[in-house]
């Protein structure tokens, strides 16, 4: 992010706002809170500029997994690099991080794939495969009509 000659600009949020930005970085974005993302994205109107959001994944309940997995549209380019893919890391690191670490924690980790919430009773792709969307909704009557019951 390119940042005001006058850094005290940066602790005054209206004077923030009006900050011109031509290009906006965000490492780790995917701790990153939502409402940055929303404050950010309005300073990119007058130039146009580009938003990089590069991160580790975290999960799939962020703005980064939102605009990692299309929801927010397909006008995000996708680059993915897993560590198995990248010759400055060593085959005997991530075997090392592979016993240590959990399936889920090294996936997201190293294979840069966004995992369940840890804790997560169900996975999601088993909730997914369970729901039908061909089924008609039942014609309940409202709760109130049910008085003629009593």
């Amino acid at each position: 992010m390119t940042v005001p000659d006058d850094v005290t600009t940066l602790f005054d949020a209206a004077a923030f706002a009006q900050t011109r930005l031509g290009l906006v970085l965000i490492d780790e974005a995917a701790r990153v809170p939502d409402d940055i993302f929303h404050a950010v994205s309005p300073m990119l109107a007058t130039c146009d500029g580009p938003m990089w959001l590069m991160s580790t994944p975290v999960g799939r309940t962020s703005f980064f997994w939102e605009a990692w997995s299309g929801a927010l549209g397909s006008d995000w380019t996708r680059i993915s690099v897993k560590a198995t893919e990248c010759p400055r890391i060593r085959r005997e690191h991530l075997d090392r991080e592979r016993r240590i670490m959990s399936e889920r924690k090294f996936a997201q980790e190293y294979l840069c794939e966004f995992a369940e919430a840890e804790g997560q009773l169900f996975r999601e792709d088993f909730l997914q495969r369970a729901l039908r969307h061909d089924i008609e909704p039942l014609d309940i009557p409202p709760l109130g009509s049910l008085n003629k019951w009593r």
